[in-house]
């Protein structure tokens, strides 16, 4: 989630200040939460059809991979694909965290685990749109704050890495033969 604010709370000011309209720069935005509408159907159609973790790790890899070029660009053609790339994506995240939460809990507890996900993310998402300004005031340029947007992202894709490489070792064991046991 600290990836995805700085773009959803500063990509309007960072439009301005690249030279667009306040106008163009609030359509960027726009694009980005109309595009998500499409995103979330699509990351929850695809967590259906292949886990939550795969399709987050999906929803991630677009939203991290798109950050840091809005910073990297002037041209407004581009800034509006980037923005429909970029809320696509973010919008699966948000869509799979709650998928994961679920997947990863045992019934009993899936209320709170969802709740305490939800939790952690709106944590990032101020921890990410803080990051975003602070940086800018104290260098009158967003590349360092976007940079630290998509450090966050790759350090996210890493912990789900983990996360795969978890769950293929746990069911690895839980399917081994036990040690001198008849068949």
């Amino acid at each position: 989630c600290i990836c995805m604010t700085a773009p959803q709370v500063h990509l309007i000011p960072l439009g301005i200040d690249i030279g667009c309209s306040p106008q163009t720069a609030a359509g960027l935005l726009l694009t980005v939460m109309v595009t998500a509408v499409f995103g979330r159907l699509f990351f929850g159609w695809l967590a259906d059809r292949i886990g939550g973790l795969p399709a987050y790790f999906l929803a991630s890899l677009a939203q991290t991979s798109v950050v840091f070029f809005f910073t990297q660009t002037r041209s407004i053609a581009v800034l509006y694909q980037l923005s429909m790339l970029f809320g696509f994506g973010f919008a699966g995240v948000m869509t799979c965290l709650l998928i994961c939460a679920r997947e990863a809990a045992p019934v009993r507890l899936s209320a709170f685990a969802m709740s305490a996900v939800a939790t952690v993310g709106w944590l990032g998402m101020g921890l990410g749109s803080y990051q975003a300004g602070f940086f800018y005031d104290i260098s009158a340029d967003y590349r360092l704050a976007f940079a630290n947007a998509t450090g966050a992202g790759v350090l996210n894709l890493l912990i789900v890495a983990v996360l795969f490489w978890y769950r293929r070792e746990r069911n690895t064991l839980r399917h081994r033969p036990v040690a001198g046991a008849l068949s």
